[in-house]
């Protein structure tokens, strides 16, 4: 009869929630599977569970009918179910108010917001993680005995964790219902409040047992505080619901493990951790907490019994009764908040001692247990990160919002809106205790006739908006498993509010950390001893628009400045309507097989040369002649890698002097700092000049402009076709007669010192400093040019307003601002991807040298690996540096360019150079990098179009081999050996499906993508005509920039179809017909005329010395050692030559490389490591790294390849795409991968490097991976999505093959063989 009138009020609870059950189980499950586990991060769940059960309790609290004549607003039944879901009980109203019916579905509420048991569904549902899905339905993938010992485990603990659930609060229940009804004082009291005993019991049990709190009574617990048996059932269910938990539960497992004899006990006892259950703790961690419970009840009762023995609520108390009640108090002080006491009569330091024990998460422990990736030392940005984004900072702001809402109480009531009160309350909220000072009339100062008493929280008295905070407070607090380590804040909020989380950070390997513990961090600098005595001595700093180049002068100083923009030229026609009776006569020349003829024909093909990119100007810096007299010793110019910024320090006459320099992406701003550690010791001269036309001034006394323009033709091109050219400097501006080029302006701002110095206006031209302590100088650039097709006549853009307008917004951040806005900006791309490399302990040596130079002229002895870190990360820098988001590509020197004539123009070559440009931006994670080059491929693809249709009578759009920033799309000038060549648009187009298999970004693929890939492939099938054998063949055709010798001993360069040719065809028709695929387009007309050709086209053909064949016939090569490696496209960066699909072309590419050589420019030797890597041919691969660490020496022009002293990589002269090329084979080396495959550490030269770990790598299928060696053998490696889509991979490691279904959001840690030992939430 008591259960069926609990029940009694609860019909229309069951009805209104039945509809939110309906449906079978199966599919219920189903649905509960795929939405947990293979759409959404944990962290979302629990926000959405608590969150959808917050509100549906709102909503049917709302519509029962109450107790009493006063019904709560709706906001006081949405704070009431908030507080239940989450276990706080806080209050705004009184519980007696609520009818038998609401009192039923708190006790739900509260059931089902339990720590406990919300932490046992996700027990339940963790064993659908490990499922596939198989046709409609979802099972159990193979596991091996490992695996299925961790499964069934899984299943067992939810057995026990559901027993234990059960078994506490059923012994609970009939505990108190059995005392209420032998004590008569205790039923009295219900029997007054018209509360049945089964309605209590049920209902304080599961409050208890919840750490909810909530008593249906008005005083809580203090109307039982003479009921010392009551009071006793309770604690044990407040300690076994929440700290006592983990301990408990382990001994429940050692018991039926005993029993039993379960293999599952003994494997959760022993890795607990592996088990992913937060609450399985390790032995230790559990013992410690137990003893960390019992510390703190001493101290609490120690401190309550000293201060509170005569306190009001204990008066008339027997020393017995006394003891348990403060038992009874200091325990819920730490967990369930149900109080015998009016906590506003206790005094301060207990309140304190209180908010203490409600804040420290459940499991704390007097001695720290620290977890693996726990033991490395913080940084010094880490405990400051951790200060920031701490729970305590959130805990401050919420407390600073609520100051705010209920500031006008704070000033009338101040007694009881104190601070202490508000903070107290807060905490209580957080810690989701429920411990509250209430509210009193007779506390208020001015007394308040219409005010009564009422027992309910303090927040009850409080704004609606503060009742609104303290709600986030609930729900902050509930889901503070998420940022339990420490003060480590919600990785995941890092997200939601823009703060990026690394794809480094979220894995380590216990080498890492042991290698941490033992050496000392690398710098990744580029470093220096003297002033730059040439280019390519000075540092490289930009943001993909704005570069410069820092020398680092004492006495003089330049810094050089490129705005990527500034080409000389308008938009051009790119096409030529005689070029089709051109292309009849070579055609016929060459299925007559006349080549020489054909070659010399060609050049009528032929077109006008590209533009050149151009300089901006300089910046100078005169400094006193007292500098000069510097001490050498102490200068210092130092590139830093992680921030992005060049710093000079030197000392000079008893004065320490530095300058910093970066250029800030987020401002569009050139920051220049130079400062003295002496007061007034800063004396110098700025101005600006260019090699251009210009005029500089001076405006308003503290800003220089710089406008100048752009040739609106270019300089007749030198005659130097493949030789090696050297940029051509002028010494004076050069005279502009036409008005139609580009137009620039650049705005230099100088700030000085408060109080210290004077600015002087010299000349009217330059800016002079005197006596400052330290100066600011910010430039701004911007140019006319308005795309690549709008005349720079038509433009409406004012590059000086412009200029102006940022420099406004960039003065309008300290120097510290923009300095922490640029490093932020650029590390949250730079810090995706960390290395580390160690030699093995056999042979390692200690690094004495000092400088770069110093040390790559040494790598040919020491083979220093972290020379090899560094090199691969200034890759990756300079991508950075050179293009982001809005810019133009990355061209032939990145932006950086001192010539009014540089070497080939500066411009964009797409036989190669361009491509390699963007080699790393996948394998690397920067993929945002990409952009610049797709807008540019989308430019090329117009002007491309009108090429194809008048110079070739083809549909879609080609490119040729140069380039530039007008989109020119028209061949070369000059001879057909490099002039013609129609394969540079669809290598391009390459990029776009590489960059999809990346990252599966199915709009990108949609909207960018496919539309430019169609037009490629459009053009491909046209420019395919049938040959004298009946076979497609691309007619004329060279292999790019190379000759051949014909059958009568001639060198001629037009043929047709040759290796690199067909090969380029062959992956953009594979590209497209998989693109097809993913977008529902294979039955489009495009689509069925590619894969009618596909088997038609000519195969890689190997001749009589077993290489591979580079044209299409047999012809002798007049160079064997030719710098390009065109024939081997399909080996690199191609796909269509693999180790495992076509070992016979493999071997002919391995001969192909042999014949090569060694020998070449930088970005021949980078392209020869990357095909060496694709071969898994560890030993060669490296051989070629060794090969590219050559000190340049500029004043000797003897030399082919290698690195100047700033790390810039050689042609000669300075070609960037090597640097791009390098990144992007020591990442190829280290992992190679497919859409459905991933091979760990194919080309690792073990014995040179046998210690190491790549961090953050990108692989196909939107991955991430991070590897760790030791001793040339694999150790550990996490692999993790974080895209919303699940992957399958098959892992390949010497031989060994496993399978892994990569669920996202979730980090998968394996060992050496390729076996999965512990997953983890990503975040």
């Amino acid at each position: 009869m008591k259960l069926q009138h609990f029940c009694s009020g609860s019909w229309k609870t069951i009805k209104l929630l039945q509809h939110f059950c309906s449906g079978s189980w199966k599919t219920i499950k189903l649905f509960i599977y795929v939405l947990l586990y293979r759409i959404l991060n944990p962290f979302f769940i629990y926000i959405f569970y608590f969150l959808s059960l917050s509100f549906i309790g709102a909503f049917i609290l709302k519509s029962l009918n109450a107790r009493s004549e006063f019904k709560p607003r709706t906001l006081d039944f949405l704070f009431t179910s908030v507080s239940a879901a989450t276990n706080s009980s806080m209050s705004t109203v009184e519980m007696e108010v609520f009818s038998n019916s609401h009192l039923v579905l708190i006790t739900i509420l509260m059931l089902l917001g339990g720590e406990v048991f919300t932490s046992m569904i996700g027990l339940y549902f963790y064993r659908f993680k490990r499922m596939t899905k198989v046709g409609s339905s979802y099972q159990l993938p193979n596991f091996d005995d490992e695996s299925f010992l961790k499964f069934d485990s899984i299943k067992f603990l939810f057995s026990i964790v559901l027993c234990y659930f059960i078994m506490v609060q059923a012994l609970g229940v009939a505990s108190l219902f059995l005392y209420i009804s032998v004590f008569s004082s205790a039923k009295s009291v219900l029997r007054n409040k018209g509360i049945k005993n089964t309605t209590f019991a049920v209902f304080s049990i599961v409050s208890t047992f919840a750490s909810v709190g909530f008593i249906p009574t008005n005083e809580n617990m203090m109307v039982f505080r003479e009921n010392s048996g009551l009071l006793l059932i309770l604690i044990p269910q407040t300690l076994l619901g929440n700290t006592l938990f983990p301990a408990a539960l382990r001994v429940l497992i050692w018991g039926v493990g005993k029993r039993r004899n379960k293999r599952e006990a003994n494997y959760l006892l022993n890795n607990s951790r592996e088990a992913g259950y937060l609450h399985l703790l390790p032995r230790l961690h559990s013992l410690l907490s137990v003893a960390t419970v019992l510390g703190f009840l001493a101290i609490g009762i120690l401190l309550f019994g000293l201060m509170e023995w005569n306190n009001a609520g204990l008066i008339g108390m027997s020393t017995y009764r006394k003891v348990v009640g403060i038992i009874f108090q200091c325990f819920n002080a730490r967990y369930t908040g149900e109080s015998i006491v009016d906590l506003s009569t206790v005094a301060p330091a207990i309140l304190v001692f209180f908010t203490l024990m409600m804040y420290l998460p459940p499991y704390t422990s007097f001695y720290p247990v620290k977890s693996d990736d726990e033991q490395r030392p913080p940084t010094r940005k880490k405990v400051t990160e951790n200060l920031i984004f701490s729970q305590l900072g959130y805990l401050v702001i919420f407390i600073i919002l609520i100051c705010i809402t209920e500031r006008k109480s704070l000033k009338n009531d101040p007694v009881n809106f104190s601070v202490l009160n508000i903070v107290f309350e807060v905490i209580s909220a957080y810690g989701n205790v429920g411990f509250t000072t209430g509210y009193s009339c007779e506390r208020q100062l001015k007394a308040d006739p219409k005010c009564k008493n009422k027992y309910y929280g303090f927040c009850g008295k409080w704004s609606d908006e503060g009742k609104i905070v303290l709600i986030m407070v609930m729900l902050f607090g509930r889901l503070k498993k998420f940022n339990m380590n420490g003060g480590r804040a919600w990785k995941l909020l890092f997200f939601i509010t823009g703060v990026c989380v690394k794809d480094k950070d979220l894995w380590s390997s216990s080498w890492e950390k042991e290698e941490n513990n033992t050496r000392r961090r690398r710098n990744l600098e580029v470093r220096f001893d003297e002033p730059a005595k040439h280019w390519t001595d000075a540092l490289p700093i930009g943001n993909g628009r704005l570069g410069a180049m820092i020398w680092g002068g004492i006495a003089n100083d330049t810094i050089n400045l490129n705005e990527d923009t500034l080409w000389t030229g308008i938009p051009g026609d790119y096409t030529d309507p005689d070029a089709p009776v051109t292309l009849s006569k070579v055609r016929k020349l060459v299925d007559n097989r006349q080549y020489l003829e054909a070659t010399a024909a060609a050049v009528g093909l032929s077109g006008n040369a590209s533009d050149v990119y151009q300089l901006l100007g300089d910046i100078n810096l005169e400094f006193q002649e007292s500098h000069a007299a510097y001490n050498e010793k102490t200068y210092q110019r130092v590139l830093d890698l992680d921030t992005a910024t060049v710093k000079v320090q030197y000392s000079a006459n008893e004065v320490d002097y530095a300058r910093e320099y970066f250029v800030s992406n987020p401002d569009e701003v050139i920051v220049i700092k130079i400062s003295g550690n002496k007061s007034s010791s800063l004396n110098f001269t700025v101005s600006m000049d260019s090699k251009l036309q210009h005029h500089s001034y001076v405006n308003n006394k503290s800003q220089i402009i710089l406008d100048g323009s752009c040739p609106g033709r270019r300089i007749p091109p030198q005659t130097f076709g493949n030789n090696n050219p050297q940029g051509n400097e002028l010494q004076g501006p050069i005279q502009n007669a036409d008005p139609t080029g580009i137009q620039y302006s650049a705005v230099l701002d100088l700030q000085i010192s408060d109080g210290a110095g004077e600015l002087h206006v010299v000349d009217g031209t330059k800016l002079r400093v005197v006596g400052c302590s330290w100066a600011v100088i910010r430039l701004t650039a911007s140019s006319s040019f308005d795309g690549p097709f709008t005349k720079p006549l038509d433009s409406k853009k004012d590059p000086r307003l412009e200029s102006l307008s940022k420099m406004d917004s960039a003065k309008s951040h300290s120097y510290d601002d923009l300095y922490a806005r640029h490093v932020n900006d650029y590390q949250a791309l730079f810090h995706r991807v960390s290395m580390q490399l160690s030699k093995s302990s056999k042979n390692a040596t200690k690094n004495d040298v000092n400088t770069t130079a110093q040390r790559v002229e040494s790598f040919k002895t020491d083979e220093d690996p972290s020379l090899v870190e560094l090199l691969f990360q200034y890759g990756r820098y300079l991508l950075i540096a050179s293009s982001r988001p809005g810019t133009q590509p990355s061209n032939l020197q990145g932006i950086w360019n001192k010539d009014i004539e540089p070497a080939w123009d500066s411009a964009p070559h797409l036989n190669v150079n361009l491509q390699m440009n963007y080699w790393p931006s996948l394998s690397c994670n920067l993929k945002e990098c990409q952009e610049p080059l797709f807008d540019y491929i989308s430019s090329l693809s117009v002007n491309g179009k009108k090429t194809a249709k008048v110079n070739y009578g083809a549909s879609g759009w080609v490119a040729h081999q140069v380039s530039d920033i007008w989109a020119k799309t028209s061949p070369d000038r000059g001879q057909a050996v490099w002039a013609l060549w129609q394969m540079g648009g669809a290598w391009l187009c390459t990029h776009l499906w590489e960059h999809y298999t990346y990252t599966l970004d199915k709009e990108f693929l949609r909207n960018k993508a496919y539309p430019l890939m169609e037009g490629c492939a459009s053009f491909l099938l046209d420019w395919l005509i049938q040959g004298p054998e009946g076979t497609p063949e691309t007619n004329p055709s060279t292999s790019p920039e190379h000759m051949f010798i014909t059958p009568d001993g001639k060198p001629a360069s037009v043929g047709y179809s040759s290796t690199m040719d067909m090969k380029i065809i062959a992956e953009v028709f594979s590209n497209i017909v998989s693109a097809a695929e993913v977008l529902g387009k294979s039955d489009d007309d495009l689509i069925a005329r590619v894969r009618k050709a596909q088997p038609l086209l000519s195969p890689t053909r190997i001749p009589k010395d077993g290489s591979i064949m580079e044209w299409a016939h047999e012809f002798e090569d007049p160079e064997v050692n030719h710098r390009h490696l065109s024939h081997l496209f399909g080996l690199f960066p191609g796909h269509t030559i693999t180790v495992e699909q076509t070992p016979d072309l493999c071997k002919a590419s391995e001969l192909t490389l042999k014949k090569r050589g060694e020998k070449g420019p930088g970005w021949s030797t980078t392209w020869k490591t990357a095909l060496w890597a694709r071969l898994r041919n560890s030993e060669q691969s490296y051989q070629m790294v060794k090969h590219l660490f050559d000190l340049v020496n500029p004043d000797h022009g003897n030399y082919e390849g290698g690195l100047y002293a700033n790390l810039f990589t050689a042609h000669p002269p300075f070609q960037i795409d090597a640097n791009f090329g390098f990144s992007a084979a020591v990442a190829e080396m280290l992992v190679q991968s497919t859409v459905k495959d991933v091979y760990l550490l194919p080309a690792l030269p073990g014995d040179k490097r046998a210690d190491g770990c790549v961090k953050g790598l990108q692989v196909r299928g939107g991955v991430t991976l991070s590897i760790c060696w030791r001793e040339g053998e694999l150790d550990e490696f996490g692999i993790w999505s974080n895209n919303g889509l699940n992957a399958f991979k098959s892992l390949h490691y010497r031989g060994t093959t496993a399978s892994a279904n990569i669920s996202s959001g979730t980090v998968y840690t394996c060992d050496k063989h390729l076996k999965c030992i512990r997953m983890q939430p990503l975040l």
